[in-house]
């Protein structure tokens, strides 16, 4: 009996073992890409290196563009396509300064209409009067009726009853 207990605990240890060193080897695997980042102040390109074998692989590129007034800022972005080693564009990510308050736009690449058109989003955020934070509204594109809706609409109608009221 005892020899049979002996052996089943040496059983368990050596499968603890092996799992043990499995699941090392699983997780350096998982810890061997890291990402490396090259900035300037128009352009940061992110690339994904292996440390297994060696390799840089592009991965993101974001162009970064400020308008002359300095009051809209504009991010590109671009996957890495590996097929045809080029730079495919991602999405497009605006925010525009007006009265103190923010507008952020953003939209995913069409690559059939060749432009900015998919996932449109816009948020607003404002200044609560009299407040001491920022709140906002967010819209969703509608490509049917080709125009801005409200997300949250309960809270935007209840906002512009507020205005309604304070200029009464």
């Amino acid at each position: 009996m005892k020899k049979i207990m002996f052996s089943s605990r040496s059983l368990v240890s050596s499968i603890a073992i092996c799992l043990l060193f499995v699941c090392s080897i699983a997780a350096e695997a998982r810890n061997s890409k890291s990402f490396v980042y090259n900035k300037s102040d128009e352009m940061e390109i992110v690339s994904l290196y292996d440390s297994i074998s060696g390799l840089i692989t592009p991965y993101l590129k974001y162009e970064f563009s400020t308008s002359e007034n300095g009051l809209s800022k504009t991010k590109l972005a671009y996957r890495w396509n590996e097929t045809n080693r080029t730079w495919t564009p991602y999405y497009q990510f605006t925010a525009t300064t007006v009265d103190g308050n923010q507008i952020q736009e953003y939209a995913q690449w069409n690559n059939r209409k060749k432009d900015f058109s998919l996932n449109k989003q816009k948020a607003i955020y404002y200044q609560v009067a009299g407040k001491d934070f920022t709140d906002y509204f967010s819209f969703k594109w509608n490509d049917k009726t080709e125009k801005w809706e409200v997300i949250d609409g309960a809270k935007f109608e209840n906002y512009i009853k507020l205005l309604v009221s304070d200029n009464n």
